[in-house]
């Protein structure tokens, strides 16, 4: 059929043939293009364990009376040898800072009346005691000049920042050895690192909360190990 065509014909068909084929060579990497890069994205973990040197506690003094002032009075004089018991186990002024002062009416029901009866005042500080070997002798002495709420104590280190870059270098590795470790096993060597992403930070310890002397013995305090954690995400192109 082609051979009974005129030269230009067969000529042009010839030269579309070639363009096809052309065409058809280039296309896989055509579309390799528009599907963009091999890619991979792995989370990093890094955890420092270390223990604590610094303690924050809340302690307050409740009190209760018939006259609104005697009451404060009462709490005044209490609070006032609370810190002074601090002080003296060497805690400074500037970390002893009032976080609540409040005055509440007590009222009773009587008969068919809610009866006013006197007034609660509750006077709370917040406490940085440095120094782990403080910590009991704190609370103790605090309770033993008449302190009734203990409301909480937690944990921290002076150096955190400094131990939360060794965790986040930690995390980066991790990621980086993940990635590896995933590509590599199909022969895949270079990464390129082209989004990166700090997912968490943090130092995880748990706390205490203690209503009152009797419920959480002071001379059992103990602060255990702390965990300082980081966590990235990162993707590589391969």
């Amino acid at each position: 059929m082609i051979s009974r065509m005129s030269p230009a014909k067969r000529l042009l068909i010839y030269t579309l043939a070639a363009a096809v084929f052309i065409a058809c060579l280039f296309l896989p990497q055509e579309n390799a293009k528009a599907a963009g890069p091999r890619t991979v994205t792995v989370l990093g973990e890094g955890k420092v364990s270390i223990a604590p040197d610094t303690a924050y506690t809340t302690l307050g003094i409740e009190t209760s009376g018939s006259d609104v002032h005697k009451a404060q009075s009462s709490n005044k004089a209490i609070m006032s040898d609370i810190i002074k018991a601090l002080r003296d186990l060497g805690i400074k002024e500037k970390d002893i800072q009032t976080v609540n002062y409040s005055i509440y009416p007590e009222y009773n029901w009587q008969g068919t009346q809610n009866v006013l009866i006197g007034y609660r005042v509750s006077n709370q500080i917040r406490v940085k005691i440095e120094g782990m070997e403080k910590a009991g002798a704190a609370l103790e002495a605090a309770t033993a000049r008449g302190a009734n709420v203990v409301h909480g104590i937690q944990f921290t280190y002076s150096g955190i920042s400094e131990t939360y870059k060794t965790a986040l270098e930690q995390a980066l590795k991790d990621a980086e050895h993940k990635a590896k470790l995933l590509t590599g096993h199909f022969s895949y060597k270079n990464l390129k690192v082209i989004r990166l992403e700090e997912i968490s930070k943090g130092s995880f310890l748990p706390g205490t909360y203690c209503r009152s002397y009797d419920a959480c013995d002071p001379l059992q305090v103990n602060s255990g190990a702390m965990d300082v954690q980081a966590l990235v995400k990162v993707t590589f192109e391969y």
